[in-house]
């Protein structure tokens, strides 16, 4: 059943794969689920399931309109479905070479190398909006936080206590 909601959601075409054929599926029940049984999965089969030929075998107009109505009647539980499906989906090995392909640079994961940047131009970078201030980073002063007397001040939340 969650096969083919995800693909609801992310269909696929001939270009992109389905969110089924790479397996989104599958991450959506181990981030949301932990692999475990679940009282969400119950809800999410009583919310989908609820043709004669249950959802899975239903047209694809009709699973739509299901679809439609449970992302109105189950608002959170079908954000966090959508969300955990779409995250899934671009992190797939095939999607990111689907993306590749289009001409667009993508990585998996945009931290290891980043994305390549201009270096910072002073005359180009500098804020021309009138907010705010810029100071070049020779006039940056650390800021005096003695009064605060963070070394013996203690908090339950933060501080020494933490």
């Amino acid at each position: 059943m969650l096969k083919h909601l995800v693909d609801e959601l992310i269909p696929g075409d001939t270009r992109w794969p389905s969110a089924s054929e790479v397996g989104v599926h599958d991450v959506v029940v181990l981030r949301l689920f932990g692999g475990r049984p679940s009282p969400i999965l119950e809800q999410l089969s009583t919310s989908l399931d609820r043709s004669p030929d249950g959802f899975p075998g239903t047209a694809s107009t009709d699973r739509t309109a299901i679809v439609q109505r449970f992302s109105e009647t189950q608002p959170a539980l079908f954000e966090q479905i959508c969300t955990a499906t779409v995250l899934a989906y671009y992190e797939m090995p095939a999607v990111i070479e689907a993306i590749g392909a289009s001409g667009r640079p993508y990585s998996a994961s945009s931290h290891e190398g980043g994305y390549a940047m201009p270096v910072f131009d002073l005359e180009r970078d500098t804020p021309r909006h009138g907010r705010g201030s810029y100071l070049r980073t020779e006039e940056v002063m650390p800021l005096d936080l003695s009064s605060l007397d963070l070394d013996t001040v203690k908090t339950t939340k933060w501080g020494l206590e933490r």
